[in-house]
C-alpha cells in the first residue's frame, strides 16, 4: 500500500513503491494528480452526431478525453485506423472548463445509407469496375428523396464528379 499523508499540489507526479526481499525485487509506480478543490471542469455532455451518440463524461480542465466509436466494426478496413482499440472519438476540455476541438473522423457512420455511400465514395475507378460502379450507384439513390444526412448528397455528388473526370480521362486517351 501507498499511502501520503499532507498531500499537496505539488504531490503530483510519478510515485512508485520498490519491494526487496529474499525471494526477489518487485516494483510498482502510480500516476497521482492532486487536484485543487477549485479546478474547473467540462460538463457532462451527450453529443449525437451522424457518427453516433456520444455521452461524455464530466472531464477536468486541460484533459482530452475518448470514447469508444459506437458502430461495430464490420467494413472497418475503409477507415483510418481500423484496428478497434484505435476507433475512438476524442474532445478536449480547455482550460476554462469549456468543450472545445472534437474529431469523430475515425468513427463509421451511423445511418446505413451514408456509410454505404462512404464506401462508394472511396472506390477507385477503372475500365473494369466503372460501369458496375454506376449502376449500384444508380441503384442506391433511386430513394435519394429520403436522404436524411446531407454526406449522403454530397457523397453522391463527389461520385459524379469522379464519373465525370474518368470519362474525360478515357476519351482523352482514345
Amino acid at each position: 500500500a501507498l499511502t501520503i499523508s499532507n498531500i499537496q499540489a505539488g504531490s503530483t507526479g510519478n510515485w512508485g513503491c520498490h519491494v526487496q526481499t529474499k525471494r526477489g525485487n518487485n516494483t510498482r509506480t502510480v500516476d497521482i494528480v492532486v487536484l485543487e478543490s477549485s479546478a474547473q471542469y467540462c460538463p457532462p455532455e451527450r453529443v449525437v452526431n451522424n457518427k453516433g451518440d456520444f455521452r461524455w463524461p464530466r472531464t477536468l480542465a486541460g484533459i482530452t478525453a475518448y470514447l469508444q466509436c459506437t458502430r461495430n466494426s464490420h467494413g472497418s478496413g475503409i477507415y483510418p485506423g481500423s484496428p478497434q482499440d484505435e476507433r475512438k472519438a476524442w474532445r478536449r476540455c480547455d482550460r476554462g472548463g469549456f468543450w472545445a476541438d472534437d474529431d469523430y473522423s475515425r468513427c463509421q457512420y451511423a445511418n446505413d445509407v451514408t456509410r454505404v455511400l462512404f464506401m462508394f465514395n472511396q472506390m477507385p475507378l477503372n475500365l473494369t469496375n466503372a460501369v458496375a460502379t454506376a449502376r449500384q450507384l444508380l441503384a442506391y439513390t433511386v430513394e435519394a428523396a429520403n436522404f436524411s444526412d446531407k454526406m449522403d448528397v454530397i457523397f453522391v455528388a463527389e461520385m459524379i464528379e469522379k464519373f465525370g473526370r474518368f470519362t474525360k480521362e478515357e476519351r482523352s486517351k482514345e
